[in-house]
Parts: structure tokens; sequence; C-alpha cells
């Protein structure tokens, strides 16, 4: 999609890297509209790049995954299903200090309310980054929660570099939250970070929370001024805006059977490095992307893996 991959020695081994947060969600088992409402949880593996990781091999692509947990169950717990999925998890480093992180959050048909319990995703150090898994990807996924603390925002920043270098294509979900930056302002990391990055995905959430207001081509333009490649923002349930220097396209996302929203993101963000990967047009990858978030929010928990991606591509560039 950006050209990158000409520029390749060596083929990729993998479609994406994640590099960031790896943790537990312990998901409300009923639909309830905050988490005093709560009385029952699941527990799912989550993070944000860890889940991008988890649908694309779910999907059928090739993932691996770099990051810390605890040496508890939960990190046990983590590693089984990211290895159950198919993601290479050599590039997880464990801590004896840190539990592995927790993030209690409701099942909704909304934004879900959630708290997080910081643990061991956030004291990953540069020198624990596997570059060699880093520079042999197609895709590095990374997130602005994975930027919150030091060091691990360190160890991002040297992932990101690491990547430019070798021409990895870089994407960025700014999945910014107050209380996960303990009042700190992202816009100076933003600032570093967006000049490397090819595409970032913004909600309208994020929107929100990053500049205060919610309107979806004011945010698109602030991030392309910013650096970015490129913006994929996600205005609801009901349109996506495609954002370049040269052109804002939308698209219309047919209505849906809610069940759980939890994780519809890192669903589209998988379609949508699958099909690059696949050698869709960005557009193309889009519509992708929109066909595998519905139907993530039509269950809990990840995707299916039984999608037939050459049958979807079809039908997508036959204007179904």
């Amino acid at each position: 999609m950006t050209g990158k991959d000409s520029n390749r020695v060596r083929p990729p081994l993998y479609d994406v890297v994640g590099v960031g947060e790896c943790l537990v969600d312990l998901i409300s088992t009923e639909t309830v509209p905050s988490l005093a409402s709560a009385s029952q949880f699941q527990r799912v593996a989550g993070g944000q790049p860890a889940n991008v990781a988890n649908n694309v091999a779910r999907m059928g692509g090739r993932a691996a995954f770099i990051g810390k947990v605890g040496n508890d169950p939960f990190a046990e717990f983590l590693c089984d299903r990211l290895t159950d999925a198919g993601v290479e998890t050599s590039g997880i480093v464990n801590s004896e200090l840190h539990p592995t992180t927790l993030v209690p959050v409701t099942k909704s048909a909304a934004t879900p309310d959630f708290l997080v319990y910081r643990g061991a995703d956030r004291w990953l150090t540069p020198e624990e980054v596997d570059h060699g898994l880093v520079t042999t990807a197609r895709w590095l996924h990374t997130s602005l929660f994975a930027l919150s603390k030091d060091p691990q925002r360190s160890a991002v920043l040297a992932a990101i570099r690491a990547a430019a270098e070798a021409g990895v294509n870089i994407s960025l979900d700014p999945n910014y939250h107050p209380g996960v930056w303990g009042g700190e302002s992202p816009v100076p990391v933003l600032g570093t970070v967006l000049p490397f990055v090819d595409v970032v995905k913004p909600s309208l959430d994020d929107c929100r929370r990053l500049l205060g207001h919610s309107d979806p081509e004011d945010c698109a333009r602030y991030l392309l001024d910013a650096g970015a490649g490129a913006v994929v923002l996600t205005a609801g349930s009901a349109a996506v805006l495609l954002a370049t220097r040269d052109k804002f396209s939308w698209f219309e996302v047919p209505p849906t059977n809610v069940v759980d929203v939890t994780g519809a993101g890192d669903a589209f963000w998988a379609g949508l490095i699958l099909a690059t990967g696949d050698g869709c047009s960005l557009e193309d990858s889009v519509r992708f992307a929109i066909h595998v978030a519905r139907i993530k929010v039509q269950r809990t928990g990840h995707v299916p893996g039984e999608l037939d991606r050459s049958e979807i591509y079809a039908r997508i560039r036959a204007g179904a």
C-alpha cells in the first residue's frame, strides 16, 4: 500500500508484529451501563496490539507479538491464547516484579465503561524488544496506550525507528485515555510518532479525548498535519472516513445486529492490515475491514477464523 514492500531485500515473515500492551480484559457477562452494575465477569485476552496480532493470526495471517506480562496465571492464560491463535510469542517477556495488567470492562453496545489496573505491560524496556521480529514484519502495529509511560514508551519508540529503517509499514491506534496518562498530554508524543506512521485509526471517542470535540474531518486534518500518512476514522456505527493529503472519502457501514462492541476496532485493524498485505488498495482494505468489524460486533470475543478472504475481496471488487 505504501510502496515500502518494493524496497525490501526479502519478503516479510509476518503480516504484522504487535508491540505494546498485552492484558486481561474482564468483561461483564451482562450488558450494563457501568462497572458499578456488573456482578460477574468473563476473562478475555486483551490489549490493543496483542488483539490485532491475535485476530490477524486467527484469520489466516502471520503474526507475532512483543510485550511484557507478569509471571502469574494471567500471563500463562494470555500466552496460551496467543499461541493457540498461531501468534509467535518469543517476543513476550515475563516480569518477576509486576503482575499482569487487568482491565475490567462492561459488555456494551455503545462506549464501554472500564478501569485499568496497570501492571507489567508498561515495564517493557528497549533492550527487551526483539528487533529481529520488528524488521521482518510487513506492518508494525502499536498503540497510544503503550506510549503512555516509560520505559514502555522508549521501547515502542525504539521499535518504530527500527521498523522505519527497515522499510516496515507502521500503524498506530490512538487509544488515548486521560487516566492512563496520569494527566500528561499525549500531544508531544504524537508529534514524535506520527511522522513515522503510515496509517492511524482513531474513533470518534478518540477524537473527543484527544481534541475535546468529535468532528471527524477536523480530527483527520489534525493527524495528517502532524505527519500521519493516512487516517482511517471509524465514525460511530454508520460510517468510516478515509483521509489522505489528496482526498477525503466516506464509506457507509450497513446496519448490524450489535451484541458487543469490545474489540471491534481491533478486528477492523486486523482486516485492514491483512487486506493491504493481500494487495488490496487502501479503499478496498477499508471495505474489507468494515466487513470484519461487523462480524466481530455480532459476538463476544475475537473474530472467527473461518473467513474466506478471497471470496470477500471478489464481492468488494464487484461492488457488492
